[in-house]
C-alpha cells in the first residue's frame, strides 16, 4: 500500500509492493538490454497525420476552450473528435452540416479571403 506521510512530506510504500516494483524495474532493464524477452508485446499501427491551421474569432476560441475544459480535453482534441464525427456521419447529414456551416459563416469567410 502507498500512502502520504504528512510528517515527513513523502510517499511511503510497503516492503512487498516496493520489492515488486524493484523486480519490475530489473526485468525492464534486462528486456531493454536484450538479456530477456518481454512477456508480451504490443504493435501499434502508425497513423499519418497532417496539421491544419484555422483562424477562429476570439469569442469562438473562448467558447471552444471552455467546452474543452468542461470535457477535460484539449481544444485540439475536441476539434479533431468533432471533425472525425462529422466525417463519419452519413453523407446527407454531412453535406447538410457543411452547407449550414458555409452559409452561416459566409461573411466571415469573405472577410478572411479579402
Amino acid at each position: 500500500m502507498i500512502h502520504f506521510n504528512e510528517t515527513q512530506d513523502c510517499l511511503e510504500m510497503d516492503d512487498e509492493l516496493f520489492s515488486d516494483l524493484l523486480e519490475s524495474v530489473r526485468v525492464g532493464g534486462a528486456i531493454l538490454r536484450r538479456e530477456q524477452n518481454a512477456a508480451r508485446t504490443f504493435h501499434v499501427q502508425s497513423v499519418t497525420m497532417t496539421d491544419l491551421t484555422i483562424a477562429l474569432p476570439n469569442e469562438v476560441m473562448i467558447k471552444l476552450q471552455e467546452l474543452a475544459e468542461y470535457h477535460n480535453v484539449t481544444p485540439e482534441d475536441l476539434v479533431r473528435a468533432s471533425v472525425e464525427e462529422l466525417i463519419a456521419s452519413p453523407e446527407e447529414t454531412f453535406q447538410n452540416a457543411v452547407d449550414y456551416i458555409l452559409q452561416k459563416n459566409q461573411k466571415l469567410y469573405q472577410r478572411l479571403a479579402a
